[in-house]
């Protein structure tokens, strides 16, 4: 199943409610891309989860984040765990640089700036620990060496050429919607969506031992959806509704100086 559906030159992400058949209780689950050149991309994604919160949803949403040194220690992880470690971090990083290129270099919004977080809203995710004690470090080397070669070929290039490699890169992913994945990032990913979303999705069922019956959001990257749904499918949901909301036109992307939007 295609969690990015594709429309000509337009990379559009789903948002989809699911209803439970027998208590009613709904979850709305928000796909979205971490960067976006449609300016009213964020906000119609933040307009659809302040209106459920309104409502008395909970919102939980996906961050992955960084274990702290003392919980790095009390973990005593050996060396090949502390090695995987340090390698999703500088994945990470240079994911993080080439995010804050594209926001100053072109005319795309982060997620980051799109979307305000509520006071409310709860973090579900893993840290770096816990991920790299899932994965082998053949699992992280592909992934790894792709992201120090991006980074260099980044940095080597002229502003156009950057431009095209984002066109490129962007219109792989309307061709795909990640559907195929290159055998040597499948353990990867395994960890980096599948995994993620189980803990996703038993942070939702801790939600109902709680507080049975509230409806939810589920904030997630757009790669996670698929599973999301599954996983609520196999716990009694259907699928009632889906809106697919465009992030990228392919054709509109641009460097900044040349948007007559930003002249």
């Amino acid at each position: 199943m295609k969690t990015l559906e594709t429309n000509s030159n337009l990379l559009t992400t789903p948002t989809q409610t699911y209803e439970h058949l027998g208590e009613g209780k709904r979850v709305t689950l928000v796909g979205v891309t971490h960067y976006a050149q449609r300016e009213d991309y964020y906000p119609t994604i933040q307009d659809i989860i302040d209106t459920n919160e309104d409502k008395g949803a909970a919102v939980h949403y996906e961050a992955f984040t960084l274990s702290t040194d003392k919980e790095i220690r009390a973990a005593r992880p050996n060396f090949l765990v502390r090695k995987r470690i340090k390698m999703l971090r500088q994945i990470r990083e240079a994911t993080l640089a080439d995010e804050a290129r594209m926001a100053g270099e072109f005319n795309v919004i982060l997620q980051d700036e799109g979307i305000a977080k509520g006071e409310t809203w709860e973090a579900k995710d893993i840290a770096d620990l816990e991920a790299a004690q899932q994965l082998r470090v053949r699992d992280i080397w592909f992934p790894w060496v792709a992201s120090k070669v991006a980074e260099k070929n980044a940095e080597a290039a002229t502003s156009e050429k950057r431009l095209e490699m984002l066109q490129q890169r962007v219109s792989m992913l309307i061709k795909n919607g990640r559907d195929y994945v290159p055998s040597p990032i499948r353990e990867f990913r395994r960890t980096m969506v599948d995994y993620r979303n189980g803990v996703a999705l038993n942070a939702y069922d801790q939600l109902q031992a709680a507080e049975p019956g509230r409806d939810a959001v589920l904030l997630w990257g757009a790669a996670h959806i698929a599973g999301l749904g599954e996983g609520l499918i196999e716990r009694g949901f259907v699928k009632k509704d889906e809106q697919l909301f465009v992030a990228i036109d392919v054709g509109a992307l641009a460097l900044r100086s040349a948007d007559p939007l930003n002249n």
